[in-house]
């Protein structure tokens, strides 16, 4: 099962190749363990392994770890092409559920502020991609010139031979995706300097993360979450549902593949349900 791993964690980031190799490493002795193959693997092998995974050397069971290896397996199975798997863990194991994971309390002011802290053209280009348009730090990082259309206004995003970033779950021969370019990121290409056989981003996911962190430190926002790049795609969605976004387009434009997953980006902040209920509540 180690080669299926090592494909699987092909275009991450060293940090969660470390990660799933460890997880992949339990999974094989639970398989073994079980006497089961990958071919072999029913629901109730699945909610089987989650749970003992999540539970301790003393016998308690921990959410937090048990949600991370429910993450880790349905990602996995996603990979190996068993839908049936991943249906079973997001309709049927629920109870393993990341509680306010996609709440969001950014603001657009704490936004723009990072962007234009950010004294890195490509940086404030890669933020704004990630805040305005909905785009995975992934899909920003395998971006070329090219894949940028000023004139029509869309972003192009396929999958590359050899190349380390693309769009989550496309396939190399896969039809290429249009979306809007919004008018923020394209203020700022036209006056990026770019090389066009390169990525328009040349770093790592890993310098990424690192400047990410930079930034909303000398932006000075600070939040009960951890403040990660994919946060900005959060506020995407929330943002286009706060301003009363159809849905259903919010899906297209996330590429999700269900809009369950829609759904969970629009969750309110606390402070809006506040705002919500005085507001309706009147007497």
């Amino acid at each position: 099962m180690l080669e299926e791993i090592e494909l699987f964690c092909q275009g991450k980031d060293w940090r969660t190749c470390s990660v799933y190799h460890s997880y992949g490493k339990r999974f094989e002795r639970f398989l073994e363990k079980e006497n089961l193959t990958l071919k072999e693997l029913k629901p109730i092998d699945i909610k089987k392994f989650i749970y003992s995974a999540g539970t301790n050397k003393k016998g308690e069971f921990v959410l937090s770890s048990a949600q991370a290896y429910k993450r880790f397996i349905a990602a996995f199975c996603r990979f190996l092409g068993r839908n049936d798997l991943v249906d079973y863990i997001r309709i049927s194991l629920k109870e393993i559920q990341a509680k306010g994971k996609f709440k969001v309390d950014l603001t657009l002011e704490e936004v723009l502020k990072q962007i234009d802290v950010t004294d890195q053209l490509t940086l404030k280009f890669a933020w704004s991609l990630m805040a305005f348009d909905g785009l995975r730090a992934g899909e920003v990082l395998g971006l070329f010139s090219s894949d940028i259309d000023l004139e029509k206004k869309t972003i192009r995003l396929l999958r590359r031979k050899e190349q380390r970033y693309y769009p989550k779950g496309m396939k190399v021969d896969q039809e290429p995706k249009l979306i809007p370019l919004n008018d923020f990121s394209a203020a700022l290409f036209k006056q990026l300097i770019y090389n066009p056989g390169e990525r328009i981003v040349p770093i790592s996911y890993k310098t990424l993360r690192k400047w990410f962190g930079r930034y909303v430190n000398i932006a000075n926002i600070h939040k009960s979450f951890p403040m990660t790049t994919h946060k900005l795609r959060h506020f995407f969605g929330h943002y286009w549902d706060k301003n009363k976004g159809n849905i259903r387009i919010l899906q297209q434009v996330m590429r999700h593949s269900d809009i369950e997953y829609t759904l969970l980006y629009t969750e309110p902040s606390d402070k809006e349900i506040k705002e919500e209920f005085a507001a309706v509540m009147k007497f």
